[in-house]
């Protein structure tokens, strides 16, 4: 019942904390190429968290991690990274696309051989823990004490163990599983694996179950395991989808294609509705109107979609002996000068430990930090020079103005200035307004958009959506992630 049918179902919807894949590598000589392989065809098509093991350091000749993680990053890929490097040359990595997570401290010992990486998957009504684990094949015993803590509620544990059990479906049952069934079994926690091999020797021509996904009950019912093609590795890789809705970070955007904008197609329509609707008073009015008649024109005249985004090999192909040193040596620097992401959080913590994922949350707590910033603090001698500052703040909008200058509406010449200056590579605000329409009204609209300013002028007030801004979060070099002192707000106001 639970395989043909319960998993089916789920399969089926889409809502979900969507996707985890995870993949251990045991063939080392191939690392650059399975690492780049299971991005391109998996990690960039809606996967949630992506999961991988190198056991064993990078060959001589090819690139090693740090490297690699500077490529995708010149690349602007998307998303954040979580790394774990090793005794042994290897380590760990998970890519995090689309959702706020945290990492969690390793606690363990230098005894125990076991290897992990753990991140939290946070949302309002409930966090996910995902922990991908590793131990290598010797004689030593699995570290019991120190893997019971890793079995909690929420939780999604997955990796390599080299423990075999023919409940499994393993040819054979060794001594380390018995261990690992029975810390299962007294964790209440449910297998996931449906008995096919997960791992295919090269050498041996053999086949067995060596990756294991255990999960938590109460996280049993929503969660689906299947294994995926082949893509070089001995281990193959290991699709776990879990149906639950989960607070989701990225907004997939279409952008608009000016390339193939017909612009005087753009400049009759927006004349043509611009026109229909009276001169008024009403300032929301009239600016909504505006924005309502060139995005009517624009849907009409410039094709949208989104951005495909070209991959290292797309950009090495563009390379040849033509080539300029003064583009290549370019492309080099900014290699080098990259420095490979690996971020512990993409949330904001307060003082207490709060973790704040819901916006309005996140954004209480950032104004807080930057009023507090900002606040001119008077000292008890400076208590005259607070009070005149403060009459003036005050008295300022009553005072008239002297200068006639003042009181002259803007012209159109005036108006036309801005757009043509404007740079065009700059992201649009709150109002979503490029600047490619406003340089490419026709007289209609650039009367209409004049009318609006000139009125803001004399009434002395701003249309609401003026007054406010989608600000991004940089976070500052070598700064703890999480904290509101850690990133340096970038602010997009309405072009207009």
């Amino acid at each position: 019942m639970l395989t043909n049918s319960i998993i089916l179902r789920l399969q089926q919807r889409k809502n979900c904390l969507n996707q985890i894949i995870f993949m251990l590598d045991g063939a080392p000589p191939h690392t650059d190429v399975k690492l780049q392989q299971l991005l391109r065809r998996h990690y960039f098509t809606g996967r949630r968290v992506v999961g991988i093991c190198f056991t064993a350091a990078c060959p001589p000749g090819s690139p090693d991690l740090t490297t690699l993680l500077k490529v995708y990053r010149l690349l602007n890929a998307k998303g954040y990274i979580v790394r774990r490097d090793t005794a042994s040359g290897g380590g760990g990595l998970m890519f995090i696309h689309d959702v706020h997570f945290q990492r969690l401290p390793v606690i363990g010992n230098d005894i125990s051989d076991l290897e992990y990486l753990v991140i939290t998957v946070l949302s309002k009504d409930r966090t996910i823990t995902i922990k991908n684990l590793y131990h290598p094949p010797n004689n030593q015993h699995l570290d019991t004490n120190m893997m019971a803590g890793l079995f909690d509620d929420n939780t999604i544990i997955l990796g390599d163990f080299n423990a075999k059990n023919t409940t499994w479906g393993s040819t054979i049952t060794n001594a380390r599983d018995l261990e690992l069934s029975n810390l299962v079994n007294e964790k209440a926690f449910l297998c996931l694996n449906d008995g096919t091999h997960t791992f295919q020797s090269n050498s041996y021509d053999c086949s067995d179950v060596l990756d294991l996904t255990f999960i938590s009950p109460g996280l049993f019912p929503y969660s689906s395991w299947r294994v995926l093609d082949n893509i070089g590795s001995d281990h193959l890789p290991i699709l776990v989808e879990t149906d639950l809705k989960v607070n989701c970070t990225g907004v997939k955007n279409l952008h608009w294609n000016f390339k193939k904008a017909d612009w005087s197609l753009f400049e009759n329509i927006s004349n043509n509705v611009i026109s229909q609707e009276p001169l008024s008073d009403n300032l929301e009015k009239e600016w909504s109107h505006f924005k309502h008649s060139i995005f009517a024109a624009a849907k009409s005249s410039i094709p949208r979609g989104e951005i495909k985004r070209s991959n290292w090999q797309n950009l090495c192909e563009k390379l040849n002996y033509r080539t300029s040193n003064t583009k290549l040596w370019k492309l080099a620097k900014q290699i080098d000068n990259l420095k490979p992401s690996n971020e512990e959080t993409n949330v904001i913590i307060s003082d207490n430990g709060h973790v704040s994922v819901d916006t309005r949350e996140v954004a209480e707590a950032l104004a807080q930090n930057y009023a507090n910033e900002s606040r001119l603090v008077f000292r008890s001698s400076e208590k005259h020079l607070a009070r005149v500052t403060r009459n003036q703040r005050e008295s300022c909008r009553d005072t008239p103005a002297d200068n006639p200058l003042f009181n002259v509406d803007y012209t159109l010449p005036e108006l036309s200035y801005p757009p043509q200056n404007l740079d065009t590579n700059k992201s649009p605000g709150p109002d979503s307004i490029p600047e490619h329409f406003l340089s490419h009204l026709g007289i209609c609209g650039k009367e209409r958009l004049l009318y609006i300013c000139n009125l803001s002028w004399k009434t002395g007030k701003l249309p609401r959506q003026w007054k406010s801004a989608i600000v991004i979060l940089i976070h500052k070099p070598n700064k703890n992630a999480g904290l509101t002192t850690s990133c340096s707000p970038i602010s997009l106001t309405c072009i207009t």
